[in-house]
């Protein structure tokens, strides 16, 4: 009998060892891989969230990016659309005469109303002209070529002759607001 006891002792020995090693995985488990893997989804969280705000960061950096490369090319638009304001009174005036002298037509030029839009200014010009037709339709083409933003509203023509006549023309001329 006595070896039937120490059987049982090594059954319950090995129950024991069991359990205890049972215990010992689950006390790891708990104390040790649970929260390991709980601290790796908080750290799993915390990295999808920063990679969502770095993502966003990056929208707006190329946003940003964009912005500033249109507003370099409107720079650049409103630079070269200013060039074709007038900016100085007499130049501009003298550049019509000269025009109507160059195709051997009597001139005459007065300045009408005018309003102001932001850093630029109407002015509606009446250009009054006498002499051969021909010569001014070649005036009308190469006032429309200046390099000035100019909108011929009208023209009027009274032939005086077979070759010769008036023409009215009223035209909407955009100039600088600071022009001299």
């Amino acid at each position: 009998m006595p070896s039937t006891k120490y059987k049982l002792k090594q059954k319950e020995r090995i129950i024991i060892f069991n359990l205890v090693v049972i215990v010992l995985f689950a006390l790891v488990y708990f104390f040790i891989i649970d929260k390991t893997m709980s601290e790796i989804n908080k750290i799993n969280s915390s990295f999808e969230d920063q990679l969502l705000v770095l993502n966003t960061a990056e929208k707006k950096g190329q946003e940003i990016k964009r912005t500033r490369q249109n507003i370099s090319t409107v720079e650049t638009l409103v630079s070269k659309l200013s060039s074709y304001f007038i900016k100085n009174n007499l130049e501009f005036v003298t550049t019509l005469e000269n025009l109507a002298a160059k195709h051997e037509l009597q001139s005459k030029i007065t300045m009408g109303s005018s309003a102001i839009f932001g850093r630029y200014k109407k002015i509606v010009l009446t250009i009054y002209l006498q002499g051969d037709h021909e010569k001014q339709l070649y005036f009308v083409n190469e006032l429309q070529s200046l390099p000035y933003y100019l909108n011929i509203q009208s023209i009027e023509v009274v032939q005086t002759s077979d070759t010769t006549g008036n023409m009215t023309l009223i035209i909407d001329s955009f100039w600088d607001k600071n022009a001299k």
